[in-house]
């Protein structure tokens, strides 16, 4: 990977801020990617010039760990992260978060010299339960904030938004259903549900399947005024355009379509 020098960072901060030269050009001149030099600029905006000073630093398991919690837990973006942070590119987070994951959802620090044999295998073996160990502790966290968010409302989700939950945690997590339900269930803080009532609700049918014609209709009508229309003033409008309809099925089929007012 080049190298880029103080001077030629800086160089392409100014063609960029005082010339208004911008990513292609910059990139042609200087052998930068794109998202590179803009990841440059406003790091330099964010931090100053002063930024590009910094000695290159070891970071510390938990620096590392924080970092990691903001992207997999928070949900903040990685660049975003990155630029708080100050790393001199967003590719040094990517690189923790692959390496996270790798090794078991545990942060892996080197260490200078090489060990002996025995101590090696010894500390293989401390690893790999470390890292199941890290890996259960970070899936309770995760399945314990996504479904937490469900139950933040005033009301408890429904059964079919839960489920929907559950089945978006199996696919990011690489989780069984009955680990993920098992954790649930043992909060009592969170929504309960049973396996079961779990598949009942992932393969009963889209009562709204049948409706395509009217849903289609329905956000039409919600997205020419701008998503402020609720259900009774959407379901006026679908009468008199002739629709036999009830407006507690069009307020049903809005919600399964998450098709919320917006406030003015």
């Amino acid at each position: 990977m080049t190298k880029y020098t103080k001077e030629i960072k800086l160089a392409i901060y100014h063609e960029w801020v005082d010339d208004h030269r911008r990513g292609t050009y910059l990139s042609r001149k200087y052998g930068m990617e794109r998202g590179g030099i803009q990841y440059l600029v406003d790091l330099i905006q964010k931090h100053g010039e002063a930024i590009l000073d910094r000695p290159q630093q070891k970071y510390t398991a938990d620096f590392k760990l924080a970092a990691i919690d903001r992207v997999l837990l928070g949900g903040e973006a990685l660049r975003q992260v990155s630029l708080d942070l100050g790393l001199t590119n967003q590719g040094i987070l990517a690189n923790w978060l692959r390496s996270f994951k790798e090794n078991g959802y545990t942060v892996i620090t080197k260490k200078k010299g090489r060990p002996p044999k025995n101590a090696q295998k010894q500390g293989q073996t401390t690893d790999q339960r470390a890292g199941r160990a890290g890996k259960e502790a970070y899936s309770r966290a995760c399945i314990h904030k996504k479904i937490g968010g469900l139950n933040s409302r005033t009301q408890e989700p429904r059964k079919e938004e839960l489920a929907r939950a559950i089945t978006e945690l199996r696919q990011e997590l690489r989780l069984s259903v009955k680990y993920i339900i098992d954790v649930i269930n043992a909060n009592p803080g969170l929504p309960h549900i049973s396996r079961s009532n779990y598949y009942y609700q992932t393969h009963k049918p889209d009562k709204a399947s049948g409706n395509q014609k009217l849903m289609d209709r329905i956000k039409e009508i919600y997205l020419e005024h701008s998503q402020r229309y609720g259900y009774r003033r959407i379901y006026g409008q679908l009468r008199r355009e002739g629709y036999e309809i009830n407006h507690k099925k069009v307020q049903r089929l809005m919600q399964n379509r998450h098709l919320n007012p917006q406030e003015t």
